[in-house]
């Protein structure tokens, strides 16, 4: 996209998302991953934070793919520690998990932007020599 057609498209999207009901969002989170997915964006947009549990619940259960990185997105536009604890717990249980890699990397992502912004760094026993 041009630079004046994807201004044009963020706007009509945060005011989509801000349009979206909790009760839309509460049912496309309770689908499968393309669902969770397009559920995420929209929360992550409208700073939708009533939702960081829920979500925070569904990227620990891991229960399907791809989903997780619009998790990730979400957490990292929130910005606060809380969203910094769900990140690292999620990396805590899945980056021993080689087989379930698929959001692993959006959470590194994350935590790392999250602790930029907070001046933390939640992320370094994480990636030290004999970290996960």
């Amino acid at each position: 996209m041009t630079a004046p057609r994807r201004a044009t498209f963020a706007r009509k999207f945060g005011r989509a998302a801000s349009a979206i009901t909790p009760r839309e969002l509460t049912v496309l989170l309770e689908g499968g991953w393309r669902e969770r997915k397009t559920a995420a964006w929209p929360i992550a947009v409208a700073g939708r934070t009533e939702f960081r549990e829920g979500i925070g619940e569904l990227l620990l259960a891991s229960e399907v793919c791809y989903a997780g990185t619009a998790c990730c997105v979400a957490f990292a536009a929130f910005g606060t520690p809380a969203d910094a604890d769900l990140t690292a717990a999620y990396l805590d249980r899945y980056l021993r998990r080689p087989d379930l890699f698929y959001d692993q990397s959006a959470a590194m992502g994350a935590l790392l932007h999250l602790d930029a912004g907070l001046r933390t760094d939640r992320a370094a026993r994480f990636l030290a020599p004999g970290g996960l």
